[in-house]
């Protein structure tokens, strides 16, 4: 299974500008963890001490790799060799080989948090028990509505607890009396009333009809004063009430131009059934200065559900509701799409596939006005290995390769990511696990030797990003909106 772009490792190649005046062989940088909370910003300092950093610069013997070091308040240098023209920055943390990178000489790697810093999950069984009233709709709990908890200041977002009850609602419902989940199970932040966290309940009632069917958010209430603490029974009261349904969105969502870029999403791609969409809303300093897009910008409170999108034209009308935020403390609305395609990948024994995904994050104001959900950029053409295309396997590339690519043909590409995945297989089953991703602004990047090992296999998920604005060469963890990406699987290579 593919995993989040930010993977196991991050290298982002750099092309030495913004040289500091005092010192021009060095890179300087910093880290710090912006908290989002209900009542402002609180930085959080990321102690760097004991991370490993490096860089990887271009020499006439090949890339020449340093180290430096990190400081207990998120700051850090490292040497450069006398070019400068042509390295990467790589930053090992919290023993999981994280790759950290920047594309200026003084880089941050800082990134915003959704919630306070202190919120932990529930390590022991935490049974909270429900007390749901007010349920509407149609005459009460109907199919296709679903629940939602949302507690802003401890970042926590869950969505269908009602899937982990002992007895699901009935249709007509209006209440809900003595279901029990194990927090623990939910691996969601605990929150606590007497740190500022407020939770509230949305439920969303299902609406509309054929392809165009969605589920909206129509309803929701405050859970005064809920706590929960690790290893302690807990119960959730609320009353929901109505939500004014003052929110309106009518476009087309153009599926066929989604679908007809699977041939350029890797050898052997098969198209996507359909895809995921929502309308989410964050606080806004979240969604201009996030990481979201390394999750697909999932797990967010939702307003709007889709149904499952159809690979084919269809046009969308809700109408919604949005109790969150206030006058001081705004929150955005984005629409949000994962269209994903599978890439086989076959080995001398069993065989799996890689989602190549398009993503779009667009504010929901720009795309009223847009009138269409449409890919605003298509995969890279033409990869390559030292030269050699990657549609087909290549073997004996060397530990240190270079992968080359073309420009997408539909949109401009701001950045590129390229993660790197091992590939292990038996007889029985494949594990594809990432091992490094790469940000560059470039269509070409040597790979470190530390990368890839003799003997194994790999393959690469080159994603062509759109994001004016965005430079996450500089600013790996804060991208901005609006944003959409279309990645391309290759074919397998071996050093």
């Amino acid at each position: 299974m593919q995993k989040r772009l930010l993977g196991i490792g991050i290298l982002i190649a750099c092309n030495g500008r913004g040289t500091p005046a005092d010192d021009p062989a060095t890179t300087r940088g910093v880290a710090v963890q912006h908290n989002v909370t209900e009542s402002g910003v609180e930085d959080q300092t990321v102690d760097l001490s004991t991370t490993q950093l490096r860089t990887h610069a271009r020499a006439a013997s090949g890339l020449e790799t340093r180290t430096g070091v990190g400081a207990p308040d998120g700051s850090f240098e490292l040497p450069l060799t006398a070019t400068k023209t042509d390295w990467l920055l790589e930053i090992a943390r919290n023993g999981t080989r994280t790759f950290v990178a920047a594309g200026a000489l003084t880089p941050d790697v800082s990134e915003y948090h959704f919630g306070r810093g202190n919120a932990r999950r529930a390590t022991k069984s935490t049974p909270v028990s429900f007390a749901i009233t007010g349920l509407g709709g149609l005459g009460g709990w109907g199919a296709g509505d679903s629940l939602q908890l949302v507690a802003g200041n401890a970042g926590l977002t869950l969505s269908a607890p009602e899937n982990g009850f002992t007895s699901y609602p009935g249709a007509g419902d209006t209440a809900i009396m003595g279901q029990t989940i194990d927090w623990s199970t939910t691996l969601s932040a605990m929150v606590d009333a007497t740190a500022g966290d407020t939770t509230m309940v949305t439920q969303l009632v299902a609406a509309g009809s054929g392809a165009a069917r969605y589920s909206a958010l129509a309803r929701a209430g405050v859970a005064w004063d809920f706590t929960i603490a690790d290893g302690h029974p807990a119960t959730l009261s609320v009353a929901l009430a109505p939500v004014p349904q003052d929110r309106k969105l009518a476009v087309r969502w153009a599926g066929s131009e989604f679908a007809a870029l699977a041939a350029e999403a890797g050898p052997g791609a098969r198209p996507g059934a359909a895809a995921s969409a929502a309308i989410v809303t964050v606080p806004a300093t979240l969604a201009r200065n996030s990481a979201f897009f390394a999750t697909y910008y999932t797990g967010l409170p939702q307003l709007v559900a889709f149904a499952p999108l159809p690979a084919s034209d269809v046009d969308l009308a809700v109408q919604y509701g949005n109790p969150f935020g206030s006058p001081d403390a705004a929150w955005d609305e984005l629409a949000t799409v994962i269209y994903s395609n599978a890439v086989p990948v076959v080995t001398g024994g069993a065989s799996t596939s890689l989602p190549a995904r398009l993503v779009v994050a667009v504010p929901v104001a720009q795309l009223a006005q847009a009138g269409a959900i449409a890919p605003a950029i298509s995969p890279v053409r033409g990869a390559a290995i030292n030269g050699r295309p990657l549609d087909t396997a290549q073997r004996g590339v060397g530990t240190s390769p270079t992968l080359q690519w073309s420009a997408p043909g539909v949109g401009s590409a701001t950045n590129y990511a390229v993660v790197i995945h091992q590939v292990e297989a038996s007889n029985v089953a494949v594990a594809i696990t990432p091992v490094a991703t790469f940000y560059t602004r470039g269509t070409q990047l040597q790979l470190p030797a530390t990368v890839l090992a003799p003997g194994a296999t790999y393959v690469a998920t080159i994603t062509a990003i759109a994001a004016p604005g965005t430079d996450l060469t500089a600013r790996p963890f804060a991208a901005g909106l609006p944003f959409a990406a279309a990645d391309h699987v290759t074919a397998l290579f071996t050093p």
